[in-house]
Parts: structure tokens; sequence; C-alpha cells
């Protein structure tokens, strides 16, 4: 699991940072806080250039989440 707060519009920082949490054939989780209008357009923009959108996760719903079972 990683957890981004502090977000800057360098595409290959962040790719590099989500391709932690998921090693070795496991899942992984990735959460991005964003605390701003910044931060949100930085992550729209993040979107855009992955062509990947990215699921909003109301706060209560997090502990709703189950680890990878095998």
């Amino acid at each position: 699991m990683s957890v981004a707060t502090n977000f800057k519009p360098d595409y290959e920082t962040y790719l590099h940072r989500i391709g932690r949490c998921g090693r070795f054939d496991k899942l992984g989780y990735t959460f991005n806080l964003i605390g701003s209008e910044r931060d949100f357009n930085i992550m729209k923009d993040i979107e855009e250039y992955f062509r990947h959108p990215t699921d909003e996760i109301i706060i209560e719903a997090i502990s709703n989440l189950e680890p990878d079972q095998e």
C-alpha cells in the first residue's frame, strides 16, 4: 500500500510510487489524498497522461478493503 500526499506534476515519479505497492504478481493499493484544488488538477493531469481513470473512495469505505487472499 502506498499513500501519496505530496503531488508533483512529474508523471514518472508518480508511476514509480504506485509501482512500489504491487510487486511479484501481488495487487496493492495506492491512496492519493487530495487536499487542494492544485492536487485535484495534478491528479486529473496524471489520469489523462496515463489514460487511466482513478476511483474515488469515500473515507468510510477504506475500512472495508480486504487484503488479497491466497
